[in-house]
């Protein structure tokens, strides 16, 4: 129960004044005047080290982002990948290391790329880059196994960042010569060849095209090779370069395999059967070869000279005429020319019954075919056919036999008789010189010249 405050009557609890006397029944509250204390200013330690803090804490963030950028590999692959694509050299080595001591050709090397599969190459190091992996290196192969690049990962500020480096591979070179002594130089590097023919890893050289120059000296002279070399890598085997067009060479032929070989008139100390081949020899003027070998009764024995310009189907020759082989030669020369007398006065028996109705078939064993006899007595025999002509022959005589130049020519003296359709009669005194060559069947008439004609 509440009272008045004024009149002390009793209120209810619902009343907000007395009815009694009509004052308020609750008084009115006042404002709290509850005293707080002021905050004290920030000292300037204070206000320094919250400005430090927050300073540290923007660089920090700022530092990251910039390590961030500088370390990401990708803007460096894009650039490859652009200059790739565009064939600008110098914008793609600015992004790759490579071997300063080994032969590069920068242009064809970016050949090489493109036609390597240079899109794989790239998709190998865009992956490798975002890897997370513990390895220092990655390698970016070919489809043949080489390993054209060489990623490798350097850790920095002790190991939160990692930058990565693209390093180009060379191909390791291995130089072959069939000549020696002899100096090569490929793309500006210079390998001496001296005792051995092959020289393993002789150089490295990056894939590309190379112009290769040698010179060196033989017994000969001084030989020179030009050339170009497209260096391709296979796999991880080294590159072969193997250089053996160095000039013409040429066989040796010669009776006397003992005989000594003379250079421009200087000895080489060398007996013929010493050299597998002569050459190369200088370009630019002519060598003079010959042989000498002393015989049984003392005397020096000289063979013919030669040059490489009379190197015929690929040797030169080098014969000694010795009497046993001089007595041999010319009763070679006499057999053969008996053979080819017998083979003339064969074909005239033949061409007699040719000339009577037998026909080309009677004469053709004798001709070569296609010469100029044989077209000629072709022609001949089809305008005579039909025509009710005779021939008669009388005699046939060699008057001549002379070998020259591997082939022989006969001169005849023939005498026949020619009679008409009309049955008039005319006598013929004839001279002929028939060639003849050698052929896979025995000798062959290739042509025959009427030299001189009688006739009564």
């Amino acid at each position: 129960m509440n009272y008045c405050r004024e009149c002390g009557k009793p209120l209810q609890e619902t009343q907000d004044y007395c009815i009694y006397c009509g004052a308020k029944a609750k008084p009115e509250t006042q404002p709290s005047t509850r005293r707080t204390r002021p905050r004290p200013p920030l000292s300037r330690k204070t206000k320094t080290l919250i400005g430090v803090i927050v300073v540290l804490a923007l660089f920090i963030f700022s530092f990251h982002k910039i390590m961030e950028a500088r370390v990401d590999p990708l803007p460096a692959f894009k650039q490859m990948n652009q200059a790739v694509a565009d064939g600008d050299a110098e914008a793609f080595f600015t992004a790759v290391t490579v071997d300063k001591e080994a032969v590069l050709n920068e242009d064809t090397y970016m050949d090489y790329l493109m036609e390597s599969g240079w899109d794989d190459l790239y998709l190998q190091l865009v992956e490798k880059g975002k890897e997370e992996s513990e390895e220092s290196s990655f390698p970016i192969t070919d489809s043949h196994g080489f390993e054209v690049f060489t990623m490798v990962k350097n850790s920095i500020l002790g190991g939160l960042y990692h930058t990565y480096e693209v390093k180009a591979n060379a191909v390791s070179v291995t130089a072959e010569t069939t000549q020696l002594p002899i100096a090569l130089e490929v793309g500006g590097e210079s390998i001496q060849l001296q005792k051995e023919p092959k020289v393993e890893n002789a150089f490295a050289a990056y894939p590309g095209d190379y112009p290769v120059k040698g010179r060196g000296t033989n017994d000969f002279g001084e030989f020179e090779y030009k050339g170009r070399v497209s260096i391709v890598p296979g796999g991880k085997e080294p590159f072969e370069l193997t250089l053996s067009d160095f000039g013409e060479t040429f066989a040796i032929q010669t009776n006397r395999e003992e005989a000594v070989l003379f250079v421009n008139g200087k000895s080489t100390g060398k007996e013929l059967r010493q050299y597998e081949e002569l050459g190369p020899f200088p370009k630019d003027k002519d060598t003079v070869l010959y042989a000498e070998f002393t015989d049984e009764e003392g005397r020096v024995q000289r063979s013919g000279e030669v040059t490489s310009k009379d190197g015929e189907f690929g040797s030169l020759e080098f014969w000694f005429d010795t009497e046993e082989e001089v007595a041999f030669d010319v009763v070679e020369e006499e057999e053969e020319g008996l053979q080819t007398e017998e083979l003339v006065l064969s074909f005239r028996d033949a061409y007699e019954q040719a000339l009577n109705g037998g026909g080309y078939g009677e004469i053709s064993p004798y001709l070569e075919d296609g010469s100029e006899a044989a077209r000629d007595l072709m022609e001949y025999l089809s305008d005579v056919e039909g025509k009710g002509y005779t021939f008669v022959f009388h005699e046939n005589n060699v008057l001549q036999s002379d070998f020259r130049n591997d082939t022989y020519v006969l001169t005849t003296e023939e005498t026949f008789t020619f009679t008409d359709s009309n049955g008039e009669k005319l006598d013929y005194v004839r001279q002929k010189d028939y060639t003849l060559i050698e052929s896979a069947d025995g000798y062959k008439i290739t042509k025959i010249d009427i030299r001189d004609t009688q006739k009564n």
